[in-house]
This record gives C-alpha cells, structure tokens and sequence, in this order.
C-alpha cells in the first residue's frame, strides 16, 4: 500500500503551493481509509485535523496546473 500511496501523492503535484499538496496528501489517506465517510469533516476527523477548513480550502478555492492534471489524468 505504501508505494501505491506514494505514486498516488504524486499525483498531487498539480498543485503549485507545497502546503496545498500537503493537505491533497492529507486528504487522499482519508479517502482511502476504510469506513470513512466521503466529506470534509469525516475525512479531517479521520486524519487528525480538529476542523475541516483545509480540505474546503482545497477544494473550494486552491488554484492548480489545469494543464498537468489533464496530463495526469490522460496517462
């Protein structure tokens, strides 16, 4: 699982801010925990994070390489 991750994470390089991809990261573990629900708060109380306001950052208004994730996607 651990290489499986990481390639995944890797992914997350169409982010250009290091903190924006580390919460991708963060985010990510929480989607592939098991019995997790799909949202915000759920994955954020999964990962450790007392409030969700990072994932509604990533996902709401973080500006990312439309380019490279078509890229990403297409390979």
């Amino acid at each position: 699982m651990g290489k499986v991750f990481a390639e995944l994470a890797d992914l997350l390089r169409i982010y250009r801010r290091r903190d924006l991809r580390a919460n991708g990261v963060l985010y990510l573990r929480g989607l592939l925990m098991p019995g997790v629900a799909g949202n915000c708060s759920s994955i954020a109380e999964a990962v450790g994070l007392d409030r969700p306001y990072r994932f509604h950052q990533l996902l709401e208004h973080a500006c990312w390489e439309e380019d490279t994730a078509r890229h990403v996607v297409r390979s």
